[in-house]
């Protein structure tokens, strides 16, 4: 069975260079699988295929030298990825099928091959829909230049028989492409597929339930439109800093209004005390506000920032006469607005969550709000907008 181990070669070289994937490592990011959503233009391709198919019907075992049903195939398509790992594709195939027969009545018959063998042919024209899902970027991770990816595919077709044959059937298959990256916007490929068909497509029923046709291709597909995915830009270490570092002085230059806001009260205090009207609370005049950073669509608190936590909810529970507000914020240039503001009312509510369930502040001390999708909240930098604010309510 030379065709068998054709095949069998040929899923055999499939599994090799995905294991040979699996030693490709992604790029050293916070979340190698983190990518930002393009837009519906981007990430289109157009590809062609050229090859070998054989089909497999009724009298397949009437001749031992099945090379004669290998012809040639060729295919065009176009599709889009809309994630590092889901895609879509079109594509149509043609290609002449050819088969065996034990009778030169039976089938699409075109010449006697032996005794009692007769071989048949007709002409196919294959239009398939794949759903592709490219197993590298999803258990490796998102990496723009990585030379392989292992995409396996399920399909579903419509085949029409041209020349002698008029059927016309449907057929649901399997397939997989070895794709290899020549540049920013051209793949090579190696693909294998097979798709299984409705019994008489050969125009013989021979009691099955089922034929198949079967192809290796070789091919290119050459990218559109914008390529490839954007990482998310994650807020650094320094920049957190940086901006604590610019509220505390915002605080610094305020605190002496404060102190004389402070010093007003207190005298007002001490002239109205006598005639039995209470004095107003004094404000914290040393809590500077606090920032909570988030990464892109996300709402929730990292660890770390759960720990910087802890210092603003003791300073809170220091005044208990006072109110905090706790504001979310989103970045207006990823999302529209109405995402926007469910995402910075989300964030606010997890800043909540944190010093009420893991610091024990009184909720009541705390006033929530939202602001959804701001453009600039730190000097010129959107993604310093994905926060929550806590401050004091005045």
């Amino acid at each position: 069975m030379k065709q068998t181990r054709l095949f069998c070669l040929g899923l055999t070289m499939a599994s090799c260079l995905s294991a040979f994937a699996a030693t490709d490592e992604p790029q050293n990011d916070t979340d190698k699988y983190a990518v930002v959503t393009n837009r519906f233009n981007a990430n289109w391709f157009i590809g062609v295929n050229g090859g070998a198919q054989m089909y497999i019907s009724d009298g397949f075992k009437l001749d031992d030298n099945k090379w004669k049903l290998v012809t040639p195939a060729v295919e065009i398509n176009a599709g889009k990825w809309f994630t590092p790992g889901i895609g879509l594709r079109l594509g149509v195939a043609g290609y002449q099928a050819k088969g065996f027969s034990w009778s030169p009545n039976v089938g699409h018959v075109y010449k006697e091959i032996k005794p009692g063998v007769y071989g048949t042919k007709w002409g196919m024209i294959q239009t398939h829909a794949d759903v592709m899902l490219n197993f590298t970027n999803l258990f490796l991770g998102y990496k723009e230049n990585r030379v392989y990816n292992a995409i396996p595919y399920a399909s579903i077709s419509y085949l029409r028989g041209v020349d002698q044959s008029k059927e016309n059937e449907l057929g649901v298959g399997l397939g997989f492409i070895n794709s290899f990256r020549v540049s920013n916007a051209l793949n090579i490929n190696l693909e294998l597929r097979a798709t299984a068909v409705n019994d008489h497509m050969d125009g013989i029923v021979g009691g099955k339930n089922y034929e198949a046709t079967t192809a290796v291709l070789v091919g290119v597909s050459y990218k559109l439109g914008k390529k490839g995915w954007n990482r998310p830009n994650q807020v650094s270490g320094e920049e957190i800093a940086a901006v604590q570092s610019r509220l505390k002085e915002m605080h610094q230059e305020n605190q002496l209004l404060r102190n004389q806001i402070g010093e007003l009260q207190q005298d007002l205090a001490n002239a109205t005390q006598s005639n039995g009207v209470l004095p107003v609370a004094a404000c914290p005049a040393n809590l500077a506000n606090y920032v909570v950073f988030f990464n892109i669509n996300k709402a929730d608190v990292s660890q770390k920032e759960e720990i910087n936590l802890k210092e603003i909810a003791d300073k809170i529970k220091q005044y208990p006469a006072a109110k905090f507000r706790v504001t979310g914020y989103a970045d207006e240039q990823t999302g529209t607005a109405a995402y926007n503001e469910a995402l910075s009312k989300q964030r606010a509510e997890a800043v909540y969550n944190v010093l009420v369930n893991k610091y024990n502040v009184n909720p009541n001390q705390l006033i929530l709000s939202y602001k959804g999708g701001v453009a600039d909240l730190f000097d010129g930098q959107p993604r310093l907008s994905r926060a929550t604010i806590v401050s004091v309510s005045e």
